[in-house]
């Protein structure tokens, strides 16, 4: 398969995020796993068409990224950020991307990122579609992760943060508000 169609490439590729079109071909490849719960990829199916179009995603306003804002790759001295680490996801994109990944996460025993993202930087925060665009962005994440480390037990039996069980949090989850 081409790079527009091998699911392998699509879901290594520096695009952020990935278009509707992307994530069905992710979707599409995920459908052939053993223990992938076909419910939830229908879910998601339904609701990335749902999402998609209510958003709209322009590239002209792409900045540089982290890409990779968890709490693994923040230095935190004395309750203050010190460092960011990790760099090897950094690309252009939009920038309230930066807050998809956090939402998944909190500190070591420390409160949630995004609230400390929203008082830090609430540029982030204040795009049209806001809860839309994350939800669209979380559900891209989570299938890039589906296909890397693809689902290699039963659903319970897999870490808590593995992709199978992000989708089903984010299929299951009330629809995104603005």
């Amino acid at each position: 398969p081409s790079a527009e169609t091998d699911p392998v490439a699509i879901a290594a590729s520096t695009l952020t995020p990935l278009s509707v079109s992307q994530l069905g071909r992710l979707i599409e490849h995920a459908r052939a796993a053993v223990f992938t719960d076909q419910a939830v990829l229908d879910m998601i199916t339904a609701r990335l068409a749902e999402v998609a179009g209510q958003i709209t995603i322009s590239r002209d306003a792409d900045v540089v990224l982290h890409g990779d804002c968890t709490p693994a790759n923040v230095l935190v001295q004395d309750g203050r950020v010190i460092a960011l680490l990790d760099f090897e996801w950094t690309r252009r994109g939009p920038r309230d991307i930066e807050a998809a990944l956090p939402a998944f996460s909190t500190w070591a025993g420390g409160p949630p990122m995004l609230p400390w993202l929203a008082e830090c930087y609430p540029e982030l925060f204040d795009v049209p579609g806001f809860g839309q665009r994350q939800w669209f962005y979380r559900a891209g994440f989570a299938l890039r992760g589906l296909i890397h480390w693809p689902a290699f037990a039963p659903e319970p039996e897999l870490p808590k943060g593995h992709g199978l069980r992000q989708l089903r949090q984010l299929a299951e989850a009330q629809p995104p508000v603005t």
